[in-house]
């Protein structure tokens, strides 16, 4: 996978998280293995999904937002070669 030079502090506050270590966390998962980048990437999506049900709390809109960009950021990874789309 492709190091980026993210400023921590921006990747912290743009996807909630150190992106380049989320993604090497991604890469080494079991459900990467079997099913690919596509399926880690619905699944965050699912997440947001099941966050726009919360309703008062005023850190749910950030955390969505955080991480539908995580989901984009492994999407662009596939697209650009740097992840596998689906498992073999």
């Amino acid at each position: 996978m492709e190091s980026f030079d993210i400023d921590p502090s921006i990747s912290k506050q743009m996807f909630g998280c150190n992106i380049e270590k989320f993604a090497a966390m991604i890469v080494n998962s079991g459900q990467y293995e079997r099913c690919g980048g596509i399926i880690c990437a619905m699944s965050i999506l699912s997440d947001c999904q099941e966050m726009l049900q919360v309703d008062g709390d005023p850190a749910t809109k950030e955390n969505i937002r955080q991480a539908l960009n995580r989901a984009k950021f492994l999407l662009m990874e596939i697209a650009d070669g740097n992840m596998i789309a689906v498992a073999n």
